[in-house]
């Protein structure tokens, strides 16, 4: 008789922050605890196994492509009820990668690491699980390779930065501008961020081109105040970075070495980048704000939106997630999550600034709203740096200007 199984490998996902903010015998209270889930989950000819830190092994018999979603979400499923550590609540998720004995692998090593890998793109597709197919193996070794590639282009300076203008509704004058990092690959030609971010943040590469979008972004910034232009410029932090504790210091290093004041510099962090350590997170945000350097919270409305943390954070603007801004005259819903957003942003004393606004009667609706400043392609694209300067001085927005509003 034929023996068929799968193998799947889970991790637990934020598990290093109930270890970083509840101590390390609540976190192994917590892998005992999932542990017990995830063998009462399966059958009794099924094997649970915990590999290490917040791994385990399952070894599921009789697993087939057809029968895998209802298996994972199944798997996945006992770990969504809260973890309760006295009278503390604890949310826990996971992240699920399948391989399939003999139609994948054939040995042990060879089904943990097609298992490896299936977890690895769930986690970097934002999907809770992945069955291993050859394709993967090939993403795999094409991210390796795109790693290597982007530690040169870090070093060698094969990128390059775009900026966005942000418009003040008031004066309908451009007050800032969002740095936005690009690459052009030698041979694989023009790369969206989204294709080398992650990797970046995988491979640990995130904190030096941070660093390197911070010093490019700085410097820009000193050649527009000699240029007369008085702007903030935004920058993006990623989760990764809010787990450096180094990083205060570095920011404060390039902002002495710039000559910038700290003020004109916003880090745009997300609520997830947040919630994915806060400990970390908030000592590192409040040396940043300590410094003077403002903070904005980035994609609002489209992550945990805690109220609770957001007073607890040294925030200065909120920034409305485009997906709200561009469809708010075709949706209810939309609108009234700009305008609450707005009115919240306010009466905490905060400035917000609207993304993705690509339409008159967008800009029109946010003006009325008493929305503070907006960016978006109805203003301008991302401009390059060689062209900056140039649409600094020629546009309208760049005046006071009554015709501003329908000149892009």
């Amino acid at each position: 008789m034929d023996t068929t199984f799968g193998v799947a490998l889970l991790d637990l996902d934020r598990f290093k922050e109930v270890n970083d903010t509840l101590g390390h015998y609540v976190g192994d209270e917590l892998l005992r605890e999932a542990g017990r889930r995830l063998k009462e989950t399966v059958r009794a000819v099924d094997t649970v196994a915990r590999l290490g830190g917040d791994e385990y092994v399952l070894l599921i018999h009789d697993m087939n492509p057809e029968n895998i979603p209802v298996i994972a979400k199944k798997i996945l499923a006992c770990l969504d009820k809260p973890f309760h550590w006295q009278n503390q609540s604890i949310d826990i998720s996971a992240s699920l990668g399948v391989s399939l004995y003999p139609a994948q692998c054939s040995d042990a090593s060879g089904l943990l690491r097609c298992a490896d890998i299936a977890m690895y793109i769930a986690k970097r597709s934002g999907k809770s699980y992945a069955l291993y197919t050859p394709e993967l193996d090939r993403t795999n070794c094409n991210d390796l390779s795109l790693k290597s590639e982007l530690r040169e282009a870090i070093q060698s300076d094969q990128l390059s930065l775009d900026y966005q203008p942000q418009i003040e509704h008031r004066s309908k004058c451009v007050v800032g501008l969002e740095a936005l990092v690009r690459w052009n690959h030698p041979q694989r030609g023009f790369l969206k961020p989204d294709q080398f971010i992650p990797l970046a943040e995988d491979s640990g590469l995130i904190g030096p081109l941070t660093l390197w979008v911070l010093k490019t972004a700085l410097n820009q910034m000193l050649i527009l105040q000699q240029q007369g232009y008085d702007l903030t410029m935004a920058v993006n932090l990623s989760a990764r970075d809010l787990q450096d504790t180094a990083l205060p210091g570095s920011i404060q290093a390039l902002l002495a070495e710039s000559g910038v004041a700290p003020q004109r510099l916003i880090l745009e962090i997300t609520e997830s980048a947040v919630m994915t350590n806060t400990s970390d997170a908030l000592a590192i945000l409040t040396e940043l704000d300590r410094m003077g350097v403002m903070i904005a919270i980035d994609d609002f409305g489209t992550g945990y939106s805690s109220l609770a943390y957001l007073k607890r954070l040294p925030v200065d603007k909120l920034k409305i997630d485009k997906s709200f801004v561009m469809d708010m005259e075709n949706n209810d819903n939309d609108a009234v999550i700009v305008r609450s957003t707005i009115d919240l942003a306010h009466n905490l004393g905060l400035k917000v600034i609207a993304e993705g606004v690509e339409t008159h009667a967008a800009w029109d609706t946010l003006t009325i709203l008493g929305c503070d400043s907006s960016q978006g392609y109805l203003m301008s694209k991302p401009i390059p740096a060689d062209k900056l300067e140039t649409w600094l001085r020629k546009s309208a927005w760049s005046s006071a200007s009554t015709t501003a509003l329908y000149t892009s």
